[in-house]
């Protein structure tokens, strides 16, 4: 699950209406659409379902919201780590407006991004598949940034388990002449970059906070909380950092740090992480 798309905005206040440039009696703007689907049909990428998932759904959107779009594919994995090379290409490269559109490629269902996401629509259908939460929802939910906290943390918990169990395979069958090396290591580094972009977004919004509040701006929620440091945000931050989860990150950043994930890096994960995970 990319947490890009999850709450991305919740710590701004809901403004009066939806964004004026994208939606349109709870529509999308129909050249979002002509531009998305144009840029994908140039790159010569081949999807199963496009939704577009993000604050930019809601009320929740503000000056510089991106217009996320999640693009389904059938591909193998190769191909779709491909594609997501494509997106330091193409992301922010199109606007519509003043609002930039990117772009996240996935090859499971949008069920699996239901729970937690604010709203999802589905541009080829021109439908809602869940309308996005109002502003007393999203505020409920981060009063008890713990309990968001525990929901993150199981589901990088589910991740964590399928890259130790991946990275162990390898180690295994490190020499075996029959083994398809190549296609589990492709699928090793897509797991590894999703489970960095979901803690640096968990960062961001950490971030984001703090410099609200610096800027002037946001102290209402200081005066609510008594402290920033008792922001839902940071809190979160703090949880899964002393539940080891950025330790985590750190180590797989680190193997990542030439984009390509190498054969002979496979032994130092499996020493660095999953001989400590298992």
């Amino acid at each position: 699950m990319n947490f890009r798309h999850l709450h991305e905005s919740i710590i701004d206040p809901a403004k009066e209406n939806v964004n004026p440039y994208v939606w349109k009696n709870k529509t999308i703007n129909p050249l979002i659409r002509t531009n998305i689907v144009d840029t994908l049909t140039e790159k010569k990428i081949a999807f199963r379902e496009l939704f577009i998932i993000g604050s930019i759904t809601g009320k929740f959107w503000n000056e510089s919201s991106d217009i996320d779009c999640t693009v389904f594919c059938d591909v193998d994995d190769e191909t779709l780590l491909g594609y997501r090379k494509i997106t330091r290409v193409i992301n922010e490269r199109s606007f519509f407006g003043p609002f930039p559109i990117n772009f996240y490629f996935r090859t499971d269902t949008v069920n699996d991004m239901q729970t937690l996401a604010d709203g999802i629509y589905d541009l080829l259908q021109g439908e809602w598949l869940k309308e996005p939460a109002d502003a007393d929802e999203v505020e409920e939910a981060l009063k008890n940034p713990k309990k968001l906290a525990s929901i993150i943390a199981k589901r990088l918990d589910t991740e964590l388990d399928a890259i130790a169990e991946e990275t162990q395979d390898l180690v295994t069958n490190y020499n075996k002449s029959d083994f398809n090396f190549d296609d589990k290591l492709n699928m090793l580094q897509l797991q590894l970059d999703d489970y960095v972009n979901e803690l640096d977004i968990i960062h961001q919004k950490r971030v984001e906070e703090f410099t609200k509040i610096l800027e002037g701006q946001s102290l209402d929620k200081v005066k609510q909380y008594g402290s920033r440091n008792a922001l839902s945000w940071n809190i979160i931050y703090k949880l899964l950092q002393k539940w080891l989860y950025f330790k985590w990150q750190a180590i797989f950043k680190d193997v990542l740090k030439d984009d390509e994930l190498k054969k002979s890096e496979v032994k130092d994960l499996f020493r660095r992480f999953v001989r400590f995970w298992l």
